[in-house]
Order: C-alpha cells, then sequence, then structure tokens
C-alpha cells in the first residue's frame, strides 16, 4: 500500500497556526469534491492528537484514509484498498487536492505490503521536539 506526505504545507506551518476546525473544514471539502464517504473518525494511537478519516467509495468498502498531524504539522493521504490503477489514481489525486489546498507538495512517505501507515518522527530528546 502506499502513503503520500503532504510536504511542505505552508498553511498548516504557519506561525500562528491554522485553527483545528479551518484545518478540518479544509480536509472535508476536499474529501467531498471527490464523492467519497467517511466512514469513520477516529485517532491513531501511535499519533497523539491526530484526526483520522476512513472513507469508502464503491466498490470498495475502504479505500482511503486521510491524517492530520496537529502536533507536527503534519498530512498523509493512504491507500487501503488493492493496489489498482483506478484506486492509486484516486488516492493520488486527492493528496495532489489536499497539497494545492494547504499550499505543499505530494511526497510518497511509505510503501509496503498490507495496510497503509504513517511512520511516527524520531524522538530527540528531553526538549519534547521532533
Amino acid at each position: 500500500m502506499l502513503t503520500y506526505e503532504i510536504s511542505d504545507a505552508k498553511v498548516l506551518r504557519e506561525e500562528a497556526g491554522c485553527p483545528l476546525l479551518a484545518v478540518r473544514a479544509r480536509i472535508e471539502e476536499v474529501i467531498e469534491q471527490f464523492g467519497l464517504s467517511v466512514f469513520e473518525t477516529t485517532t491513531l494511537a501511535s499519533l497523539p492528537d491526530s484526526i483520522r478519516y476512513r472513507m469508502r467509495q464503491e466498490p470498495f468498502p475502504d479505500v482511503l484514509e486521510v491524517v492530520y498531524w496537529p502536533l507536527q504539522h503534519r498530512l498523509f493521504v493512504c491507500a487501503c484498498a488493492p493496489e489498482d490503477g483506478s484506486v492509486q489514481s484516486l488516492v493520488l489525486s486527492v493528496a495532489q487536492a489536499m497539497a494545492q489546498v494547504f499550499g505543499g507538495r505530494v511526497d510518497v512517505a511509505v510503501h509496503h505490503e498490507g495496510r497503509a501507515q504513517v511512520e511516527e518522527p524520531e524522538f530527540t530528546g528531553a526538549s519534547g521536539k521532533y
């Protein structure tokens, strides 16, 4: 499966920060543009305070995830469905739309067999910074 990270997202990195509700609204607008149905909104245990949207689009019951991690100002789009051309095209299109909305670029974060995962950055010390 494939995970894209939206890197250098200016809107997410602004000094004042983009309010969480505004980020969520922008994510949800992109989701709606693609006709995806959100069937679950949760937090990933490995990414404290993250917001994870799980979406479906017929015929796939679980086609992709969008994960926003406010503590690190990181945004991911993850493929969940089998890797076929139409699914990968959809996931990349969603990632590109997110990059455009948030002023960033699309990078491949993880590519592996099985379910898409977001890798947590390495903790660097007592300062509490990653």
